[in-house]
């Protein structure tokens, strides 16, 4: 389901869904009000195939609405995403539709994308090189889905059957909304990884990372709140990892004392639940940095 705003890709992210090998599927096109030649381009692909499907929306919704939309019509027993940046590689979607049918216990497969640049061609490293992965980084990943997003949004295939209304991508947050998708999937199901590249993944200077900073950091600090709410039994320890990332991104944003009591608070809960050495390392060190005033990333 394309959510486009970049005219120039939208061809190219279309046709590499309709060529797929597996060609048992529908293309759900959202145009959330683009001011480009993107609806042009679709109605033009889609005098020639009709498993071609769009959708338009009168004002700009983001990318959560644009998502939901796109899973409200769909009518298959998977699902996966594409945004109009990236594309697939012709063997994606059959690859993963064997995979989850023959491993019935789980319901969730991604694999590893190509990085490209503004002009596509390769930039020599992957999307998990940029993201580190968990060991193992398949099954129940909801723990290390707290610490760290690493799952590609248009990697992904999921069941149709699992995406319940109250498990949709959250429309309140614009930046890390695929993130918050996966930690609530987590809780239901196993994740299967195929390490095999299967997509290009394209970084620009449109990137809403680069982009929208400030926004991409109060989702992040949203994100951390609302997964602290939402599973209250989670162990002290993932907690004490929320406090404390709610707390570096906080002091990001300028909130520098707020920032390093909610560090701090996380720090003592991660001691106490039992988090691991290496981790407590690199957060104590960053929480110093914090109070001697020093630059701090997220983790």
């Amino acid at each position: 389901m394309p959510c486009f705003n970049h005219g120039q890709y939208v061809a190219e992210s279309i046709k590499a869904v309709l060529a797929q090998t597996f060609s048992d599927l529908e293309l759900i096109v959202i145009d959330d009000c683009s001011a480009d030649s993107s609806v042009q381009e679709v109605l033009e692909l889609k005098q020639s195939d009709a498993r071609l499907h769009l959708l338009r929306h009168g004002r700009n919704l983001g990318p959560s609405r644009s998502r939901n939309d796109g899973i409200a019509a769909a009518r298959g027993q998977f699902l996966a995403f594409c945004d109009a940046d990236d594309t697939w590689l012709p063997e994606k979607l059959e690859r993963q539709v064997s995979l989850l049918q023959s491993h019935t216990d789980f319901g969730l497969t991604y694999c590893d994308a190509s990085i490209i640049d503004q002009a596509g061609k390769k930039t020599g490293q992957k999307f998990s090189d940029l993201f580190p992965l968990p060991v193992p980084p398949s099954g129940g990943l909801f723990a290390a889905l707290c610490a760290a997003s690493f799952i590609n949004t248009q990697s992904v295939l999921v069941r149709r059957r699992l995406i319940a209304s109250s498990e949709w991508f959250d429309e309140r947050i614009r930046c890390n909304e695929d993130w918050w998708l996966w930690l609530r999937l987590s809780r239901l199901t196993k994740f299967f990884y195929e390490p095999a590249v299967m997509a290009n993944y394209r970084i620009h200077p449109a990137s809403t990372s680069r982009t929208q900073p400030a926004r991409y950091k109060r989702d992040l600090w949203r994100l951390c709140k609302r997964n602290l709410r939402a599973h209250p039994d989670m162990p002290r320890y993932l907690q004490g990892l929320m406090w404390y990332q709610m707390g570096s991104t906080l002091y990001s944003l300028g909130r520098r004392r707020t920032g390093r009591i909610f560090m701090r608070r996380g720090i003592v809960d991660f001691i106490r639940g039992g988090g691991s050495f290496a981790r407590l390392l690199r957060m104590g060190v960053r929480y110093f940095q914090a109070t001697l005033g020093w630059s701090i990333g997220r983790r």
